[in-house]
């Protein structure tokens, strides 16, 4: 697992991002603690843990007039 400081991440995303993808999981680190876990998600994996979410949002949203 590679360890990011914030401070890159903000200034080499795509090159973060990248190896994320080829290496695996990332830890976010600020002032050398860890702060965040940035990994891969699979569009499977979205769907089922954002799908209720949307709903409700869109739902949200027709209730206000959106």
């Amino acid at each position: 697992m590679r360890l990011v400081n914030v401070r890159e991440l903000k200034i080499e995303t795509s090159k973060v991002l990248g190896a994320m993808l080829r290496r695996g999981p990332v830890v976010i680190t600020r002032r050398g603690r860890p702060i965040a876990l940035m990994r891969s998600l699979s569009s499977r994996e979205l769907d089922i843990r954002f799908a209720p979410l949307w709903d409700r949002i869109r739902l949200a949203a027709e209730r206000a007039g959106y």
